[in-house]
């Protein structure tokens, strides 16, 4: 178990320098994408049903501030949660994407209730690495890393880490910020 749990780290690392390579040799934001009959507009959103998991399960490195805003989020794995933290030193979920995306450019509300009316509402099969995720009651959210996968800072006792994406019954709301 505890060899699994190290291999489990150190594709964490690399899944991370990846990501952190790949956002850094971005130059341009990445174009939106909108899909008009798909997308959710109002200020108190209804939840968007789960699609099926993606094939891969390994977080995918992105371009543009969403890779950019994962890039930093990923370069803070292991760092301890922190209820009401946002910054290195710790971090609660919605601090670590606040502080995140604030690295990519973009300043976001500090509060989960306040993010979720961050951006546009997008379908879950239609998510992007950076994308924040949002799961039931609106109590807990990550970002979306590709592969199936989110990065978030759960809870007290636990560190900034991978999860899957479908954990807790899977997302209810997944925002595109910026």
């Amino acid at each position: 178990e505890a060899e699994a749990r190290a291999a489990a780290q150190a594709a964490q690392r690399q899944a991370a320098a990846q990501a952190a390579a790949t956002a850094s040799a971005a130059q341009a934001p990445a174009p939106s994408v909108t899909a008009p009959a798909q997308t959710q507009s109002a200020p108190a959103p209804a939840p968007v049903q789960s699609a099926a998991p993606p094939v891969s399960s390994t977080p995918v490195p992105s371009s543009g501030r969403g890779g950019a805003a994962l890039a930093a989020a990923a370069s803070q794995l292991g760092t301890p949660y922190v209820w009401g933290g946002s910054s290195p030193g710790g971090f609660d979920c919605s601090g670590l994407t606040m502080w995140a995306w604030a690295q990519a450019g973009v300043s976001l509300p500090r509060v989960t209730y306040s993010q979720r009316n961050a951006g546009q509402v997008v379908p879950v099969s239609q998510a992007q690495p950076g994308d924040l995720v949002f799961y039931s009651g609106f109590g807990h959210m990550g970002m979306y890393a590709g592969g199936g996968q989110i990065i978030h800072a759960p809870h007290t006792g636990d560190v900034v880490k991978y999860s899957s994406l479908y954990m807790s019954g899977g997302p209810i709301l997944v925002v595109r910020p910026g």
